[in-house]
């Protein structure tokens, strides 16, 4: 269903899944990164601040995505051949990012 040219761009109902989306990335996102080591149960080193940033940007992803799905409805997502092949190429991308060894 359209909306008429007159109606506004953004209304009450996106500002709330805005301001809750960003309060749920924060507040997933913020412990891991400036507790991810004791998180983790990892020794305060170098090697092991790379993986707890991996962590961290891999825990983004994931969130980014899961504010996708949640913003669109279900017979939408599965009907729509190119949200389904952005976010398999989205979740693929994420390989070549490994923890290291």
């Amino acid at each position: 269903m359209l909306d008429k040219q007159t109606a506004p761009l953004s209304t009450v109902n996106m500002y709330k899944q805005i301001l809750l989306q960003s309060v749920y990335q924060i507040t997933t996102i913020l412990p891991f990164h400036f507790l991810g080591v004791k998180i983790l149960g990892f020794e305060l080193t170098s090697a092991n601040d790379t993986i707890v940033q991996t962590v961290v940007f891999n825990t983004f992803i994931f969130t980014q995505i899961f504010n996708l799905v949640n913003s669109l409805r279900l017979d939408r997502i599965l009907s729509n051949r190119h949200f389904m092949v952005i976010t398999i190429i989205s979740e693929l991308s994420l390989s070549p990012f490994e923890l290291p060894s």
